[in-house]
């Protein structure tokens, strides 16, 4: 505004949550809130974990080296991610990098999601 730089609040962001056959997925684009941050909020609104999130982590470096401090936070997400029966599917803003780090410590729990595949 003005010439001024304003900070995003990301208020636009939006999630999908969708239950069917009781079931539970969330739709989160780049989860720019942080997915942890994302997840508390589901859990406040439906009272438990989705079973399936299919999500871009937001993460994602064009050099493929992260800081010390971003591996930390991705390690940090990837071993809360770890402690949810959640099955999560990421492709999009993630990286190849950050997504070997949390496949890592997330293990089967964490795919990668391309154009055209199927879940569920």
């Amino acid at each position: 505004m003005n010439g001024e730089k304003v900070s995003d609040d990301f208020a636009h962001e939006q999630c999908l949550g969708i239950t069917q056959n009781g079931r539970y997925l969330l739709l989160s684009g780049c989860s720019h809130n942080g997915i942890p941050n994302i997840l508390g909020r589901y859990r406040e609104l439906f009272g438990n974990s989705p079973d399936c999130v299919i999500t871009g982590f937001h993460i994602m470096k064009k050099d493929g080296e992260h800081t010390y401090e971003e591996k930390a936070v991705i390690i940090r997400t990837a071993e809360e991610l770890s402690r949810l029966y959640t099955v999560f599917y990421s492709g999009h803003c993630t990286g190849i990098s950050a997504f070997e780090l949390m496949k890592g410590i997330v293990g089967d729990k964490l795919h990668v999601l391309y154009s055209g595949d199927e879940v569920l």
